[in-house]
């Protein structure tokens, strides 16, 4: 990555800022520094702010939610666990970028996994609304210095197929995730895991980053995350995702302002806009 240089066709981006209660909350102070090409600061590849994003999602993927967990019969459940059980699992924390429309969102995305390439951990999966958009992937990962040919759509394999990919970024969409399997042929889900909640949690060592610029407007918009410790846990606020569901909806805006201001608190959640 950091022997490939290219042109950015965008002009440098303007500082991000938050404005109301959110701006009256303080992250954490972090400790964690990304690996990553100088030239992304020096030819101004990322502003500062796009760097914080990678500094704090290293932050969060740095440390575990309280507690471990049993997968459930169904993929997208888990329970709590004793701590002396050994079939339990650990979750890896989370982070959530909830940036608004212009302020680079894909290229802090390509930030964060490069700084994990840089570290050797080499396989990432992008997953995206629909196949339109791996372009949009392509070209803010061409923007930091890497090769196109680094995202690979996970259409490239016929279904059943082994997906060979030991160094690169896999790209898919919920919809292909969805796809049953057929002929005796697995389904995308059992090749690379589950969707949404059941991804997760096959997945529990992955360092999960979410990205939405609506992620605290309504609870649903929140519902998958379910990295961020919110409901579960021995030390979570709600005892299940379906309370936390519950108590958002009796809340209205007021609770879920509440929520994404205590996510920042914990150094879990930032949303800016241009």
């Amino acid at each position: 990555l950091a022997r490939i240089v290219l042109p950015d066709p965008r002009p440098h981006p303007s500082p991000l800022v938050e404005s109301g209660p959110m701006a009256s909350v303080a992250p954490p102070a972090p400790t964690y520094r990304p690996v990553l090409p100088p030239a992304l600061r020096g030819e101004g590849r990322i502003s500062d702010a796009q760097a914080e994003t990678a500094i704090y999602a290293g932050e969060a993927h740095g440390g575990y939610l309280p507690g471990r967990f049993r997968l459930g019969e169904a993929r997208h459940e888990v329970t709590l666990a004793r701590d002396d059980d050994d079939k339990a699992v650990q979750f890896r924390r989370g982070f959530f970028l909830g940036d608004g429309t212009g302020c680079g969102k894909g290229r802090q995305i390509a930030a964060i996994i490069a700084d994990n390439i840089s570290q050797g951990r080499t396989r990432a999966l992008w997953l995206s609304r629909n196949d339109a958009l791996l372009e949009d992937a392509r070209r803010d990962w061409a923007a930091l210095g890497g090769g196109a040919h680094d995202i690979v759509p996970l259409s490239s394999w016929k279904q059943g197929d082994a997906i060979r990919l030991d160094r690169g970024i896999l790209f898919t969409t919920y919809a292909t995730l969805r796809q049953a399997a057929r002929g005796g042929r697995q389904s995308r889900l059992d090749q690379i895991g589950m969707a949404g909640l059941a991804l997760q949690n096959r997945l529990p060592d992955a360092r999960v980053l979410y990205v939405s610029a609506t992620g605290a407007t309504t609870a649903e918009n929140l519902a998958y995350a379910a990295r961020l410790g919110l409901w579960g846990g021995p030390e979570a606020p709600f005892m299940s995702r379906p309370d936390f569901l519950e108590a958002m909806d009796r809340g209205g805006v007021a609770a879920m302002e509440l929520v994404a201001r205590e996510l920042k608190a914990l150094g879990l959640y930032v949303a800016r806009a241009l």
